[in-house]
């Protein structure tokens, strides 16, 4: 088997899980920044008395 066979093969097997994981990945980083965002500009002059600070 040539070595472009193989390689093709596996990527044609595994190819959805690692865009899935990719996707994950990009997602998490975002909602990270989201909450470090949130965090560093949060106006507590702006909160109301009951709503937490953002995490």
């Amino acid at each position: 088997m040539l070595r472009d066979e193989f390689e093709g093969r596996l990527w044609a097997d595994h190819h959805h899980i690692l865009s899935e994981q990719a996707a994950a990945l990009f997602a998490d980083t975002a909602l990270v920044f989201r909450r470090l965002t949130a965090r560093l500009y949060d106006a507590p002059w702006q909160r109301s008395e009951n709503k937490p600070r953002p995490n």
